[in-house]
């Protein structure tokens, strides 16, 4: 699962705590997702991650993450192995508070790092209004060239994998972009993600 095991302990109380390892290869999206030739869990991937928790640990169809800081990124180089958790504490109404750390696996006692923290909101009803797909193409004036879309981000330092490069077509509008975004067929385990990561850093792309 990508959430990994849950850890059992008295100790936690009311806290949900689950662990995984990360390295270069694992998961998957880790060696697709490359910045300076040093693999690193995207911002996507926490989103992912937490979207899956709610999903699968809070058995929720819809909720809403807010309020969401990412404070360092999760670096795994050949060789290294990063222990990371998800810990979701619960608040009041329906709410979590989550954070995603991690620490050298390979190391005893090394300190922890956190990478992400935020809110997580359960019970939420929503309804999303229908879309006009045509008439909100009306409004962007302009397609991008995708190549050169691809080429700013290698001249930024990513080496992207397919997974990661979703972006079929892009318009540009006044401050504002639109994509089309199609799923990779064959990402490995692709029914452990609620929404696979490089789905999600993509439509982050289009904002660029």
């Amino acid at each position: 699962a990508l959430l990994g095991q849950r850890l059992e302990t008295p100790a936690l109380g009311e806290q949900i705590v689950y662990g995984r390892e990360y390295s270069a290869n694992t998961p998957y999206f880790m060696a697709e997702h490359i910045v300076y030739d040093t693999p690193i869990s995207p911002a996507a991937a926490h989103v992912s991650l937490l979207l899956s928790a709610a999903r699968d640990v809070l058995q929720q169809e819809v909720a809403v993450l807010e309020q969401i800081d990412f404070l360092a990124p999760l670096i795994a180089r050949d060789g290294e192995r990063r222990a990371g958790q998800v810990i979701l504490t619960p608040e009041q109404n329906g709410q979590y508070q989550f954070a995603l750390v991690s620490r050298d696996a390979l190391q005893a006692g090394s300190d922890f790092t956190r990478h992400c923290s935020g809110r997580l909101q359960t019970g939420v009803r929503m309804q999303p209004a229908p879309l006009d797909l045509t008439a909100m193409r009306q409004q962007f004036s302009s397609e991008v060239d995708v190549s050169a879309f691809n080429q700013f981000f290698e001249g930024l330092g990513f080496k992207l994998g397919d997974g990661f490069r979703r972006i079929q077509q892009v318009w540009k509008g006044h401050n504002e972009g639109l994509s089309r975004l199609t799923l990779k067929a064959d990402v490995p385990d692709q029914d452990i993600y609620l929404i696979y990561p490089g789905l999600i850093d993509s439509l982050f792309h289009t904002s660029l």
